[in-house]
């Protein structure tokens, strides 16, 4: 498994995205994401490099594709509210939004596709820190391609 640790923040979908000249362009967000993105490469340039030489040993493997499993860091209060009734006890703060500026930043920094990310989840996870507040962790890691029997069992339980 490949551990990528602080991670910068993608920005949401939403954010990403604004309008010049009656055209869709990158964000400055989006801009400075990158940016982010790649000084991380820059401040850990050994470490991608060894990483995009297992990764590319992995993808050798016939139907071999990539789990990509991204932790969105938050404090607490970002993520929970005050409020007493259960279904409203969390904040409007979708990581799913996130997750495609996320797999392109990976993919352009381990100089893959990200039709090879096959499988992943991403997950809210508080914050235990000041340091790893707004930050993403991810886990990569070698994933057969499953039938969808065999990926429905995976998650299917039987009641009886």
């Amino acid at each position: 498994m490949i551990l990528i640790k602080w991670f910068p923040m993608p920005p949401s979908v939403n954010e990403s995205l604004t309008v010049a000249n009656g055209r869709m362009i990158k964000s400055g967000k989006a801009r400075t994401y990158l940016q982010n993105a790649l000084n991380h490469k820059l401040a850990n340039q050994e470490f991608y490099k060894g990483a995009k030489e297992i990764i590319n040993k992995w993808l050798s493997v016939k139907q071999t594709g990539l789990r990509v499993n991204a932790y969105f860091s938050y404090p607490k209060n970002e993520i929970v509210t005050k409020a007493k009734d259960a279904q409203n006890s969390f904040r409007i703060n979708d990581v799913h939004s996130r997750i495609k500026q996320l797999h392109d930043a990976i993919a352009s920094l381990l100089e893959i596709n990200d039709c090879n990310f096959i499988a992943g989840d991403c997950e809210k996870v508080i914050s235990e820190s000041i340091q790893d507040e707004l930050k993403v962790f991810i886990t990569i890691q070698p994933h057969e391609l499953s039938t969808l029997d065999e990926a429905l069992e995976k998650d299917i339980k039987v009641f009886k």
